[in-house]
C-alpha cells in the first residue's frame, strides 16, 4: 500500500480477515466466558405456539442472535427448536455507469438477506409474549425480527350433539323465487283468485329502472 508504513499495512491486512470484521476476537476480557449450559425442556404436546424469524444482512450476527433466543427460550422453560436456516433472499440492481460512452456499462449491485427461524411449541400466552418482549429490546441493530402467534381458542359447546351457533339474520329469498312469486300473484288476479300485486319501487329485472308509480290525477 503507498502512503503507509509496511507495519501500519500488515495491520490493516490483519483487521480485514474475517474472523475480525467486527471485533469479536479484539474483546478484552478478565477470564474466560462462563456460559451456564440449560437443558433443552421437552414439549409435552408439541402444539405450535409461536415463530420467530430473524432477518439480517450478516449471517454471522444473525446466528449469533438465533443462538441467544434460543438460550433465552430454554431459560424460561420454552420448548425451542434449533435455528432453521432458510434461502438467502437475493436481490440486485443495474445502473448504468455513464449516459455516453459508458451508456451500455452497467454497475451491479447485490443484496443479500439471511434468514432464521425458530419455533415454540407448548408455551404459555404470557411467558411466549414477555419473551418476544425482551429480545426487542435486545436485538442488535441490523436484526429484524418477525413474530408469528398461534392462540388455540376452546371448541363451541355441544348441545343435544349439534354445535351451538349463533342465530344467524334472515336471508331474502334468491331473484328467481320473487319472480316466480310476482308471477303467480298476476296470474290469481287474472283468475279473480286474489288482487293484482303491487309492484311500486320493485325491480322486475336487474339492469332494467324500477317501476314507477303513476301521479294521480288532480280533480278540477
Amino acid at each position: 500500500m503507498s502512503g503507509i508504513s509496511a507495519s501500519r499495512a500488515e495491520e490493516v491486512n490483519e483487521t480485514r480477515k474475517p474472523d475480525s470484521f467486527y471485533g469479536i476476537h479484539d474483546l478484552e476480557l478478565d477470564g474466560p466466558l462462563d456460559i451456564p449450559v440449560i437443558p433443552p425442556p421437552t414439549p409435552p404436546h408439541h402444539i405450535l405456539t409461536c415463530t420467530l424469524e430473524l432477518r439480517g444482512f450478516m449471517a454471522d450476527h444473525l446466528d449469533f442472535v438465533a443462538r441467544f433466543a434460543q438460550h433465552m427460550a430454554h431459560a424460561m422453560n420454552l420448548p425451542c427448536s434449533d435455528p432453521i436456516h432458510l434461502p438467502n433472499t437475493i436481490r440486485r440492481w443495474f445502473m448504468n455507469k455513464g449516459p455516453f460512452a459508458h451508456g451500455k456499462t452497467k454497475e451491479i449491485f447485490e443484496r443479500k438477506t439471511a434468514h432464521r427461524v425458530l419455533q415454540i411449541f407448548d408455551g404459555n400466552k404470557a411467558t411466549v409474549d414477555a419473551w418476544v418482549e425482551y429480545l426487542r429490546r435486545n436485538v442488535p441493530a441490523g436484526v429484524e425480527i418477525k413474530v408469528d402467534r398461534y392462540d388455540w381458542v376452546e371448541v363451541p359447546k355441544l348441545v343435544d350433539g349439534k354445535v351451538e351457533r349463533p342465530e344467524s339474520k334472515a336471508v331474502a329469498p334468491p331473484f328467481e323465487d320473487r319472480v316466480r312469486a310476482l308471477a303467480q300473484q298476476y296470474v290469481d288476479s287474472f283468475t279473480g283468485k286474489g288482487p293484482a300485486p303491487d309492484t311500486y319501487g320493485w325491480p322486475f329485472v336487474p339492469g332494467m329502472n324500477r317501476h314507477v308509480k303513476p301521479a294521480e290525477k288532480k280533480e278540477k
